[in-house]
């Protein structure tokens, strides 16, 4: 269990969909090789589809009885191509035209922004901005058949070694918001990392910096003066994305509690709602409702002249308000020789194949055998359960009864592995990659 817990809420009523986080996520961490597809944040419109397609709609996560439930793998088409444009024939041509993707796109990120719910006399849409959830009870972590994905000790930030990583991809299946990516140029699978090298030096967030409605607050969850443990744990009104899915995220959403229908002025949010609170209730649970009863009663106390703590907070006018980035609090929970390292690391903070603290020091990994691939290092019975690997001889069945390996697998989406000689000088026999 984590000592401390950085966690985030962002407040949906004040989202204005511009993609400033996007961007600055994008520019921070995501414009290497491999990773043209890949928004570690990305905001949607819902009622919507999501990035990649469908997402909230395939699975992940566990069952009621903290079992894995696995989904399919979703293809590359469902998270959207990156364009390619012929310049040449707008430069040297001569033709006049316009500038135009090689091929005509099929999706993308923001297939359908601002489409939202269709209603001509109430049309309604709100932005979701998504980063990874850094849950408390990681689904990819447990799915990790090489124990790459670690949750740190002194933060609860959750990263993935890539060290260890080899890019099996049954984190992607096991996390129900599909907010971890697989590199084809790396072999390895990337994520959110929650700007923790900044916040080692004190800075908050790349992706909350840069936000100009000022929607995002950011803090440790267990420190009782950050403005995160202020609207999830003592008024209760930032929500996490379904719930049920039983990971415990620890990003949170104040819900959008917009004014009611056209026409229907006086009345209670509740009683005409512009966005069907069903699909609120889909996306946030039944809590919903009582957080919008409360907010609806907040923002009647402040219009008639009294004061409202909790919508302060939300206004959020400084950064002092909506950040508390405490790096010496955070350094104290971590263990010595991690502590040594935060303090004499360079502005930026440490080299992203790092990519941050293990639970426990001084563990070497294994030879660099895959655990599918290696008879020494079989799957754990839970993983083999929830993806279905045989556990008596995962080296040559590989998801299939057969014995034929990836040759007997009719859909190949356990792990899409393919069957390579050594990956590097001195590896001996065949490896999974």
């Amino acid at each position: 269990m984590s000592k401390h817990q950085y966690a985030m809420v962002m407040d949906l009523n004040k989202c204005i969909g511009c993609q400033t986080c996007t961007l600055a996520c994008k520019k921070q961490w995501t414009d290497g090789d491999g990773m043209d597809y890949m928004y570690w944040n990305n905001v949607e419109t819902h009622p919507g589809i999501g990035y990649p397609r469908g997402w909230h709609t395939i699975g992940g996560g566990f069952d009621a009885r903290r079992n894995l439930r696995p989904s399919p793998l979703p293809p590359k088409e469902d998270y959207g191509e990156a364009f390619e444009y012929d310049y040449g024939q707008r430069l040297y041509g001569g033709r006049n035209k316009p500038v135009m993707p090689n091929r005509p796109p099929t999706y993308t990120p923001n297939w359908d922004e601002d489409v939202g719910g269709w209603d001509k006399d109430n049309p309604y849409f709100f932005y979701l901005p998504r980063i990874c959830n850094h849950c408390t009870h990681p689904a990819c972590l447990e799915a990790c058949p090489r124990k790459a994905i670690y949750k740190r000790t002194e933060d609860g930030i959750v990263l993935i070694d890539q060290e260890r990583c080899r890019g099996f991809r049954y984190c992607i299946k096991a996390c129900p918001y599909k907010k971890i990516y697989y590199n084809e140029v790396t072999g390895k699978s990337e994520k959110c990392i929650f700007c923790y090298p900044r916040l080692e030096k004190g800075q908050v967030n790349a992706c909350a910096a840069q936000c100009p409605g000022r929607i995002r607050f950011v803090g440790l969850l267990d420190d009782p003066e950050s403005p995160v443990h202020k609207l999830v744990l003592k008024y209760r009104v930032a929500l996490g994305l379904f719930p049920e899915k039983g990971t415990h995220p620890n990003v949170f959403y104040v819900p959008p509690f917009n004014p009611p229908k056209a026409g229907s002025a006086g009345k209670s949010i509740l009683e005409d709602p512009r966005l069907p609170l069903d699909y609120l209730i889909y996306l946030f649970g039944p809590d919903v409702v009582r957080v919008i009863q409360f907010m609806e009663g907040e923002l009647t106390k402040a219009q008639s002249g009294g004061q409202s703590e909790v919508l302060q907070l939300l206004i959020g006018r400084d950064a002092s308000v909506r950040y508390r980035v405490v790096p010496d609090v955070v350094r104290a929970a971590a263990n010595r020789d991690v502590a040594q390292k935060m303090e004499q690391s360079p502005a930026g903070g440490p080299p992203q194949a790092i990519l941050g603290t293990p639970a426990q020091s001084g563990v070497k990994p294994p030879p660099a055998r895959h655990a599918l691939g290696s008879k020494h290092v079989p799957p754990t019975p839970e993983v083999a359960m929830a993806f279905g690997v045989p556990v008596d001889n995962p080296a040559s069945s590989c998801n299939t009864s057969t014995g034929a390996g990836c040759a007997g697998c009719a859909a190949q989406t356990a792990c899409g592995a393919t069957q390579k000689g050594p990956r590097h000088q001195g590896e001996e026999g065949m490896t999974w990659t």
